[in-house]
């Protein structure tokens, strides 16, 4: 029978699993390792759509403050584009004044 290795023991104390290992009895150590892992199963399952959620979550908030920021330079830009057409005109107006003789 092929047993899975496990990252951490630390669900058992010290002594069980030095008790079991002792006796002779791995199947019964690794067996409840096992059914330790299907337990975990579930909630590692409802742990990654939590965190799936949150990332989807975090990216919509990401996003939304994008547009926000988006919005605010747009009104940015065409204020210094009407002052860049106010200056342009000046200028020609200048111009136009110095190539007359006035």
């Amino acid at each position: 029978m092929k047993h899975r290795r496990f990252a951490s023991r630390a669900s058992f104390p010290l002594f069980v699993v030095v008790l079991l290992l002792a006796t002779g009895c791995q199947s019964v150590y690794y067996g409840a390792m096992e059914g330790a892992a299907e337990k975990m199963d579930p909630v590692l399952d409802a742990f990654r759509d939590q965190t799936l959620f949150l990332k989807h979550n975090l990216n919509a908030q990401a996003i939304a403050a994008l547009n926000k920021t988006t919005l605010g330079m747009r009104s940015e830009v065409d204020a210094l584009i009407q002052q860049m057409s106010q200056s342009i005109e000046e200028a020609n107006s200048f111009i136009a004044k110095m190539r007359s003789g006035q």
